[in-house]
């Protein structure tokens, strides 16, 4: 994540260029699996291992053992190129992050 977006609710909100310890590194593969590593100023748990595309627009994340503890969340995306995308966590305000491949 090389920039991310936190609206208050009053439509405030400007991307701001994520610090390395904002810095967020999401993998989805072929296969359904999902990883991501947060930086340092967030929380290193992540009881998400898994993604499931479900409309063109719309990703749901689940984990090895749903739980009510972790129910599966959805994730908006838009922008999706071969080398960047814009992920929506799913928040009660606006919140976004751009993304750009790395190796």
């Amino acid at each position: 994540m090389v920039e991310f977006l936190y609206d208050p609710g009053d439509g405030s909100g400007k991307f701001q260029k994520a610090s390395e310890g904002e810095s967020t590194i999401v993998e989805f593969k072929a296969n359904g699996d999902f990883r991501e590593i947060k930086g340092l100023l967030y929380s290193s748990i992540n009881p998400y291992t898994k993604y499931k595309i479900l409309t063109d627009k719309t990703i749901e994340l689940s984990g090895a053992h749903n739980s009510s503890a972790y129910p599966t969340i959805k994730w908006s995306y838009q922008d999706l190129t071969r080398t960047s995308v814009m992920l929506g966590f799913g928040c009660d305000e606006l919140c976004l992050g751009k993304f750009i491949a790395v190796e």
